[in-house]
């Protein structure tokens, strides 16, 4: 009997080594290669086979050769872990056959387990993978652990097209299969250098090389990780520092919450959701409460809590993600949309890069399945336009006006996609923030070239027509009278300049009400708000308030400066006040 199952060892090994060169070759002609510092194969020996099968056997009694996962074995290391996601992302579409490649080693749907093993539950990188694996709809279950040994990989697990008829069993083929790892070159090193010496003192594998001093051995290992996961981290901050940036990466404006609604809850409950998973849910909006109170008091406060709350809501949503989405199932269908849509929330209110893309990623992914829901059209484009992605951005938002639009000229009916609390919320801050995002495309143009000039003041005329909207409902709102106020003003200037001012005499008349609106609230002698000092700075230098504007000039150039250097901010956005504050001292001969 032993030496049946030894030929068959033989036999799996040298089929193993034509499936890897198979797969080498597609993998080359795929290109996925050259986004990787290096790549590393190998076939499990019949020896390893055998060795492994004895061993498992002390654990489970009917673990046989077919059990084996790891026949052939792929490693793709990159050099920073940014490059992780990608080359994740690139292996997944080769093996679903979504990735143009003749011949495909793969078996078509032939994957079979994706883990990821993680050191540190805040990593942004482990969390964009997870949110590409959702995106990608893999068909099966994404397992997360937790390392104890510190160790951080990718592993996936997928048939190949080569297959061993001796291995079958019954009707089940039995087809050679293959792990596929992805790390980083320091996670690897520090890997190898494990597995010579923890690995052993760990499992006992290799009795007849024991390993001395096992427990200092082990310590000085957790060290060491603790040095390559540092250089890992250090080497993406080369990356991003070395890298060119675009115009505007990020924009750090406030995203606003919907008010927390008590009937969202009573639906949870009506519905059957777990009292666990409610409870849970309603401790992580009031972690997210407590971190928005936070940055009401520094712009940069809170940014713990946020990741906090996000990562409370990301592992309820871990609970539901192996069902269908299914609007049939109306349970499973409204939580698992509003737990995803608070992570993704709290993690673009973090203003993080990485945080931000990771939200982004589950907005995509939620667009697929919950169309109708304009908040996450509003959000989709709030996440595009925190990455410059300035026309994604508009063009969600026009999606997101246009539903608002026709959502109320067919009758105000409220509904799962549209909660009276979303209508609220999306009725007073869609207009404000469509009309900032088209400003931020105006301001890229130049009012002395006339067909720019001509598209800069029609971009700013519809920021002013769709803020009036909100302005109408919240009259007392300050922060929309002053984006009024600076529309008013920009389209004065133009409009002198292309001679247009009776077409937007309605908009150019309403610069002194605006003015006076602001005026009211604001405290020239102690205000912060540099964006109200600067549209007051460029509103009393249009009527020609010369003691008043220079009150604000003593004002912007030191908050500038302190902005510059401590808080996060659009620096360009930043730099451009504080020169325009500087060159109208000098045209007042101050």
């Amino acid at each position: 009997m032993e030496e049946v199952q030894s030929y068959y060892e033989l036999m799996l090994e040298k089929d193993g080594i034509q499936a890897e060169n198979e797969l080498l070759a597609a993998l080359q002609q795929s290109g996925i290669f050259k986004k990787c510092y290096a790549h590393k194969s190998r076939v499990k020996p019949e020896k390893k086979l055998v060795e492994k099968i004895e061993r498992k056997r002390k654990e489970k009694l009917d673990y046989n050769l077919q059990c084996i996962t790891d026949v052939v074995g792929i490693r793709l290391v990159t050099l920073f872990r940014a490059d992780m996601p990608s080359v994740f992302e690139t292996i997944l579409d080769i093996i679903n056959h979504n990735y143009s490649l003749d011949p495909n080693p793969f078996l078509k749907e032939g994957l079979e387990e994706v883990t990821i093993y993680y050191t540190n539950p805040n990593d942004n990188i482990r969390h964009l993978i997870k949110a590409i694996a959702l995106k990608t709809n893999l068909g099966v279950k994404i397992e997360e652990k937790l390392s104890p040994e510190e160790y951080s990989s990718i592993h996936i697990v997928a048939r190949l097209k080569k297959r061993v008829p001796g291995l079958d069993i019954g009707s089940n083929q039995y087809f050679i299969p293959v792990e596929i790892q992805i790390r980083t070159v320091f996670e690897d090193a520090w890997g190898e250098i494990d597995h010579k010496y923890g690995y052993v003192s760990r499992t006992g594998k290799e009795v007849g090389n024991p390993i001395a001093n096992p427990e200092n051995v082990l310590h000085h290992l957790k060290v060491m990780k603790k040095f390559s996961d540092a250089c890992a981290e250090y080497a993406d901050a080369i990356l991003m520092e070395a890298t060119p940036k675009p115009d505007k990466v990020i924009d750090n404006s406030k995203i606003l919450s919907v008010f927390a609604d008590d009937d969202v809850i009573k639906t949870f409950h009506e519905l059957g959701v777990d009292s666990d998973d409610i409870t849970t849910y309603l401790s992580a909006r009031d972690l997210r409460s407590e971190a928005e109170k936070l940055e009401e008091k520094e712009r940069a406060g809170g940014f713990e809590l946020f990741l906090q709350a996000g990562e409370l809501f990301r592992e309820l949503s871990v609970k539901y993600e192996a069902q269908e989405i299914n609007s049939d199932n109306r349970k499973h269908y409204l939580f698992y949309y509003y737990v995803k849509m608070n992570e993704s929330l709290c993690l673009l209110r973090t203003n993080r890069q990485e945080y931000v893309n990771i939200a982004h990623s589950n907005y995509e992914f939620l667009l697929e399945h919950y169309q109708d829901f304009p908040l996450l059209k509003m959000r989709f484009g709030q996440s595009c336009g925190k990455l410059g992605r300035l026309e994604d951005a508009l063009t969600a938002f026009e999606g997101a006006y246009i539903f608002l639009t026709e959502f109320e000229k067919n009758g105000v009916v409220f509904s799962d996609s549209i909660p009276k609390i979303d209508y609220e919320h999306i009725k007073t801050h869609l207009p404000k923030v469509y009309g900032y995002y088209l400003w931020k495309k105006s301001d890229a143009l130049n009012p002395n070239i006339t067909d720019q000039a001509n598209h800069k003041i029609e971009l700013l005329s519809k920021a002013y027509d769709i803020t009036n909207e909100t302005l109408k409902l919240n009259p007392d709102m300050t922060v929309l009278h002053n984006n009024q106020l600076y529309y008013a003003v920009s389209i004065c200037e133009i409009a002198n300049v292309i001679s247009e001012q009776d077409k937007y005499k309605y908009i150019i008349d309403s610069i002194e009400y605006h003015l006076s609106e602001v005026e009211k609230k604001c405290d020239l002698e102690t205000c912060e708000d540099i964006d109200v000092l600067d549209t007051l700075l460029k509103a009393f230098d249009y009527i020609g308030k010369k003691d008043s504007l220079l009150k604000i000039i003593d004002r912007i150039v030191p908050i500038a400066e302190k902005a510059l250097s401590t808080n996060p901010c659009d620096r360009e956005v930043m730099l451009q006040i504080q020169s325009s504050a500087i060159i109208l001292k000098l045209k007042y001969g101050c």
